[in-house]
Formats: structure tokens, C-alpha cells, sequence
């Protein structure tokens, strides 16, 4: 449980970021951006994994939690690359 805990949360902080670098337009990558979300994940795993969460717990927890981060990323890339022209 404590790798599946941990490794979940870090993949959504890579999807978190990941669709926050998408959201940007013309932005350079940079890379304290992108690891920063990544390394929140990881203390959120540990978190999770300290308070003895099961596996469907942290499954439940990061899909309520993600569903809505992924979704207004995903708006806002789609807005500002498609919908603006500036």
C-alpha cells in the first residue's frame, strides 16, 4: 500500500502539471513548475499512506480531487490556445 499511495499521488501531480504547461500558451518549459506539483504529490502519498488509507480510498480521494484540477486545465488550455486570439 505505501508505493501504490505515493505513486498515485505523484502521477497526479505529473497529470496536474503536465496540463498546466498545456494551459499556457507560448510559455517556455520550466522545469520548477513542473516539479513542484510533482513534489507536492509526493508529500501528499506520504501523507495518505501515513494516515493508512486503503488503495479505493486514495483511488476515491485523488479522482475528486483531480476531476475538477484536470477539467479547468484542460478548459483553460482549450480556451486560451483555441477560443482567444490574441
Amino acid at each position: 500500500m505505501p508505493w501504490s499511495a505515493i505513486l498515485n499521488a505523484v502521477g497526479a501531480g505529473v497529470m496536474y502539471a503536465l496540463t498546466g504547461y498545456a494551459k499556457n500558451k507560448g510559455e517556455t518549459f520550466d522545469w520548477l513548475k513542473f516539479s513542484t506539483p510533482v513534489v507536492i504529490g509526493v508529500f501528499a502519498g506520504i501523507g495518505m499512506w501515513y494516515m493508512n488509507l486503503s488503495i479505493d480510498v486514495t483511488h476515491q480521494f485523488l479522482l475528486n480531487i483531480g476531476a475538477v484540477a484536470i477539467v479547468e486545465q484542460v478548459l483553460k488550455a482549450i480556451y486560451r490556445r483555441f477560443i482567444t486570439k490574441e
